[in-house]
């Protein structure tokens, strides 16, 4: 229970191992590292915990100084830790340095205003567990469990993880790779009716890089009904977005109830499975939720991908596509399988219980796709409002196109 400028350990080149760090208040309250940094098989608890006491990197404060020669963290575990002040981040560790990189894990009820548990410029997670860590406190937090400039994160879980604005779970600045991770229950406000990303949540007027591959996202949620989009994954930025091999079941936003992506997408080989676009409507309190999986800004690409009993209310049960962002370019999707999908809004009249397209997008296809419903549908399945269109090879069972 130190009290200082760094409340516990203040060292250039540290090692650490078998040690536990309660109680500490300061900017780095327990451990604060200005070259290079290994900490293995400690416990970190409650550090910086009451919100009174500035502190930033409540457990852990690695500094820009440390070059790049990464800092490492393996088999510890950050508990209730708190970073608390005016611009200060990372409620478990706060990193300047080039990489850090974690092992085999657990952060668990870390609290701060950006990076809920880790604040990082290059970031690598592997083996480890987020739950119950939050950005919290100013409109525009983002990264409930983390957010660094470059991230790559390999089979780790995120539960129930929250952020005020975008990235319940995840927020990166430059790059995402993630690979064999899963996602469940993570949670964004999408204050102001914009951002979101239950899980994931890109918002940026630069280039950022996504890829995800055999990601699992369950029952991941954007709270704000009236605005806000990607019940899983938000991403709003230039660069490219891609997404395969991965599952999305049940989760929800106001728009792209898994997905949102205002830039060019691709999904690969993915499963979509009652995922909702709920956005209820202030006079009727009918539903103006679009693209009950996916909703798309631009050029979208779906290739051998699966979705059955999403849902939405104006468009797109499963993919609403209004191509009104830049860069504009073809709505293609082929090889996928459509069944029992709808869109639900009585008053305005849906269209597309499938699929939804309207906007400037050229030279778009339709191939290959099988389109089913359990019952006679009334309504179209594929609703083409504009756009220069192909379609081909399809079989639409108890649908109307």
């Amino acid at each position: 229970s130190n009290t200082a400028g760094a409340g516990g350990i203040l060292a250039g080149d540290l090692g650490v191992e078998d040690s536990v760090f309660e109680g500490n208040s300061a900017a780095g309250a327990a451990i604060m590292i200005s070259r290079t940094g290994a900490i293995s098989n400690s416990a970190f608890t409650q550090n910086c915990a009451d919100p009174a006491v500035f502190c930033s990197g409540s457990a852990v404060y690695a500094l820009a100084s440390v070059g790049a020669r990464p800092v490492t963290v393996y088999s510890s575990t950050f508990s209730r830790n708190g970073a608390f002040g005016g611009g200060v981040y990372g409620g478990a560790i706060h990193s300047d340095a080039s990489q850090l990189s974690i092992r085999a894990s657990r952060f668990t009820g870390n609290k701060a205003e950006e990076g809920g548990a880790i604040f990082a410029n290059g970031l690598s997670v592997s083996d480890s567990e987020f739950t119950l860590n939050g950005a919290r406190d100013v409109s525009f937090s983002s990264g409930g469990a983390a957010q660094a400039s470059r991230m790559d994160i390999t089979r780790t879980t995120f539960y129930s993880n929250g952020a005020d604005f975008v990235g319940g779970a995840l927020a990166p600045a430059i790059s995402l790779n993630v690979v064999d991770a899963r996602f469940v229950g993570n949670t964004a406000d999408a204050v102001f009716d914009s951002g979101g990303g239950g899980a994931i949540g890109v918002a940026s007027g630069g280039p950022v890089d996504v890829a995800v591959t055999r990601g699992v996202f369950e029952n991941n949620k954007v709270l704000n009904a009236a605005g806000g989009g990607g019940g899983a994954i938000f991403y709003a930025a230039f660069g490219k977005f891609t997404v395969s091999d991965s599952a999305f079941t049940g989760n929800q936003a106001a728009g792209g109830g898994a997905v949102e992506c205002f830039r060019v997408c691709e999904i690969h080989s993915s499963s979509f499975d009652g995922n909702r676009a709920v956005k209820p409507n202030n006079f009727t309190l009918a539903n103006d939720g679009e693209g009950g999986a996916i909703k798309a800004g631009a050029a979208i690409t779906v290739t051998r991908s699966r979705f059955v009993r999403n849902e939405a209310g104006a468009s797109g049960g499963a993919i609403s596509s209004r191509g009104v962002n830049l860069p504009l370019g073809p709505f293609r999707v082929e090889n996928s399988l459509f069944a029992e999908n709808r869109a639900t809004n009585p008053f305005v009249g849906s269209v597309g219980h499938s699929v939804y397209v309207s906007g400037s997008l050229p030279a778009s296809t339709f191939f290959f796709n099988t389109v089913v419903s359990d019952g006679l549908v009334s309504g179209a399945a594929l609703a083409i409002l504009s756009g220069t269109f192909s379609v081909q090879d399809n079989i639409f069972c108890n649908h109307g196109v």
